[in-house]
């Protein structure tokens, strides 16, 4: 039996993934890979392939058969997601006075409203806001079997509310994952890309992104790397920082998570960073004052040389259960990804464009352990799962609009 698409994408994804990390020890004094690590990192990916393998094999079966037209879905997505953004920012421009303030303090911003800090939205617009994800993949999905302009429109709107949101607390998480989702787009409908059209928007979708870093950074491209200097091997130009400082952000997962191993006192957190995004729902519904379960990416830092707390979707499991969180927490997470690709549809493949994301954004945490990103995949289960099928139609549509 031929293994599945996204059996075969992840195979190649986490050995190119594995082989650019290991290249990182030119650049910076990391410490040598222990043989647990490494025993740990093909746990992990030979546990994920296993998954997606045994997931494929099942056959996806409908729950109902109800209708939900998709351009109806965009229209509502679209009104209640600016307005979901732009009550966050309303929130937060009455709490500190003004744009220019927050802009002004970038850095002690996000530290202060990040994580365990102050809460300046409230919890349902927070969520509501997180629909931006589904808006735009199920834009690009009506794109891929339409061809109709509008819906490549509607899905730059949902780009710019994504960087709206991730400027709430001067990330770039969102927009990540949206890069990662139209990487995603482009890998599973075999798009042909020119490399001449995509430099001007390459150029300019990396300047939005790096845009929160530089502000924190102290609005230079210097400041972005200044806490890379001393780990380099070798001097890198300040033009070249974004660079560096992405690659050190995706590449040292695998580092990072070498010395944490290195610890005699580790306490496992039994689901608590993977599963953070439920309990935190939990605790922020029921106003709860134990704060311990959120534990996304704070705390744990480690040197490798330079500061960081991003172990990989590896460490993440393992800081949950151990060895037997690296083993079982893969199996489950390929086989639901495997199965939910059987899905044919305008919903299924506006779900496997979040699952591609999910599955890039691993080499740095379980993107589902963030509510923002596990609702959207939630409810496109939901649609993909209860709504019927749009294929057929779409493709007798086009080939009706080709005449």
């Amino acid at each position: 039996m031929r293994a599945s698409w996204v059996t075969r994408f992840s195979f190649k994804f986490y050995v190119i993934f594995i082989l650019i990390s290991l290249l990182g020890s030119l650049f910076f004094n990391y410490k040598e890979l222990e043989l647990f690590t490494l025993f740990l990192v093909v746990l992990y990916v030979l546990q994920f392939l296993v998954g997606t393998r045994l997931g494929s094999t099942w056959k996806p079966k409908k729950i109902l058969n109800l209708q939900v037209d998709s351009d109806v879905l965009l229209k509502f997505l679209l009104v209640f997601c600016t307005i979901s953004v732009l009550l966050g920012w309303f929130y937060i421009i009455k709490n500190y006075g003004s744009i220019a303030t927050i802009f002004a303090s970038s850095l002690a911003f996000r530290q202060e409203t990040i994580g365990d800090g102050v809460q300046l939205v409230p919890v349902y617009i927070s969520y509501s806001a997180c629909f931006v994800y589904v808006g735009l993949v199920v834009s690009l999905s009506r794109f891929h079997y339409y061809g109709q302009r509008k819906d490549i429109v509607r899905a730059l709107y949902f780009g710019v509310l994504i960087v709206l949101l991730d400027f709430q607390s001067f990330g770039r998480i969102g927009m990540l994952y949206s890069i990662f989702i139209i990487i995603g787009y482009v890998l599973l409908f075999k798009v042909a890309i020119s490399i001449k059209k995509i430099i001007i928007p390459g150029i300019a979708a990396l300047s939005i992104f790096m845009l929160p870093r530089w502000f924190r950074g102290g609005n230079s491209l210097e400041g972005m790397s200044d806490e890379y200097a001393d780990a380099l091997k070798v001097s890198i130009p300040g033009l070249f920082s974004p660079f560096l400082a992405i690659y050190a952000y995706y590449f040292s997962g695998i580092y990072a998570l070498n010395e944490y191993l290195k610890k005699t006192n580790i306490v496992f957190y039994e689901g608590k960073r993977n599963f953070s995004s439920l309990i935190n729902l939990y605790n922020r519904l029921f106003s709860l004052e134990d704060t311990s379960h959120r534990l996304i990416i704070q705390g744990d830092n480690v040197q490798i040389p330079y500061d960081t707390n991003i172990f990989t979707i590896i460490g993440e499991c393992y800081m949950d259960f151990g060895i037997f969180g690296v083993f079982i927490l893969p199996l489950f997470f390929g086989f639901c990804i495997g199965l939910l690709f059987k899905y044919e549809g305008l919903y299924a493949d506006a779900l496997k464009l979040i699952m591609i994301g999910w599955i890039f954004y691993t080499p740095i945490y379980n993107a589902f352990s963030f509510g923002g990103f596990l609702f959207p995949f939630m409810f496109l289960i939901f649609l993909t799962c209860t709504v019927k099928n749009e294929k057929n139609m779409l493709v007798k549509k086009c080939k009706h609009l080709e005449k």
